[in-house]
């Protein structure tokens, strides 16, 4: 190996052990700001018949950068071979694949797994008592408006 590639290996070698220090700096920081157990989110699994439905999910706001959906969706495929399930049903796409649909992102996440979009009917109200669920709207306007306050 002539020198000038032992140079170049060395300020390489040099530049990951810097990394794999702040790497260990920002993890000595979480453990001591967080603890050792974090909830970095998850999923509401329902299996019924065939098919294991992701009903909800979620990922903690302050930890996306781990990206646990992809574990937690990872573990419910799993689930669905171990169990012999013929379906994983991720639910809950817009139906909107424009690229400038704030949810395309969501539908891209679904869409890396492999599989297929599936059209069904959609959800409607059926509205019984229209006195409560006009309350019901306004309450639930009123709850958004102070969730984005806080």
């Amino acid at each position: 190996m002539n020198e000038e590639k032992y140079n170049a290996k060395q300020l390489q070698d040099q530049e990951s052990i810097k990394r794999i220090e702040n790497t260990m700096k920002e993890i000595d920081e979480y453990l001591y700001k967080y603890g050792h157990k974090v909830l970095l989110g998850g999923i509401l699994f329902l299996r019924y018949k065939n098919e294991v439905l992701s009903l909800f999910g979620g990922s903690n706001k302050k930890f996306m950068q781990f990206q646990s959906a992809y574990t937690l969706h990872f573990e419910g495929i799993k689930m669905a071979v171990d169990n012999k399930d013929k379906r994983y049903n991720f639910y809950g796409i817009t139906g909107n694949f424009n690229k400038e649909n704030p949810l395309y992102g969501l539908y891209l996440f679904k869409k890396s797994f492999g599989g297929n979009v599936e059209e069904l009917v959609g959800e409607f109200d059926l509205i019984i008592r229209p006195v409560w669920y006009q309350f019901y709207k306004f309450i639930l306007k009123v709850y958004k408006k102070l969730k984005k306050k806080r």
